[in-house]
């Protein structure tokens, strides 16, 4: 039985076969253009197949043929199958928060790889201004979420996602600036003005009053 390759999208494999008098390869899935050839010069007894430059496409299953001439006893058996699983590492993830960026809000920040074969897991961590490392359930690694509740100005600093599987691993970051709540009065007026500006309220009262 031949084994069960896995390979990344790039790389260069070898699909071996065993010595024989005539064989014939079969792709039963997908399609190959200028890619594809046999390990030795033809006619030879080895007929391993090359797959230069392999893309996720490639991923599925061949069929060796064997035909041993007047051989009646091999009937059933002369057929090799291999399946082949192209991996494909994380595309660069998107780092995007929604929420409320105020002392005392919450928010969610979320990271994404538009692809990726097997399914990457996402982690996140805090780089500056000192590294910080987060759990469940304020993380989930299978969504990409990260979830900070409460906010404070100590929570400011740049906050890196990174997207990985065995295929390789890729990552985003997003600056989280945490700034004050806001006052219900007009912060554009200094303390020293809001005292005449109570009396210009009040007197404008007294005049509607008149």
């Amino acid at each position: 039985r031949i084994p069960q390759p896995t390979m990344l999208v790039g790389d260069f494999w070898e699909l071996k076969s065993k010595q024989c008098k005539a064989a014939k390869w079969e792709r039963i899935i997908g399609l190959f253009y200028q890619r594809l050839g046999f390990l030795f010069r033809m006619p030879f007894h080895n007929v391993s197949l090359v797959i230069n430059n392999t893309k996720e496409m490639d991923s599925g299953q061949y069929m060796c043929t064997v035909n041993v001439p007047d051989d009646s006893t091999v009937k059933g058996r002369n057929i090799g199958l291999v399946n082949l699983t192209v991996l494909v590492p994380p595309s660069p993830p998107k780092c995007q928060f929604r929420g409320s960026a105020q002392v005392g809000g919450n928010i969610t920040m979320s990271c994404k790889s538009a692809f990726g074969k097997p399914v990457p897991v996402y982690r996140w961590q805090r780089t500056e201004p000192s590294t910080q490392f987060f759990f469940a359930p304020t993380q989930d690694t299978k969504k990409g979420m990260l979830t900070l509740t409460n906010l404070t100005i100590d929570m400011s600093g740049l906050y890196l996602c990174n997207a990985s599987s065995i295929a390789g691993y890729s990552n985003c970051t997003l600056n989280l600036e945490v700034h004050p709540r806001e006052s219900l009065l007009d912060s554009s007026r200094s303390p020293s003005t809001l005292l005449p500006f109570a009396w210009e309220l009040l007197g404008a009262r007294e005049g509607r009053n008149k």
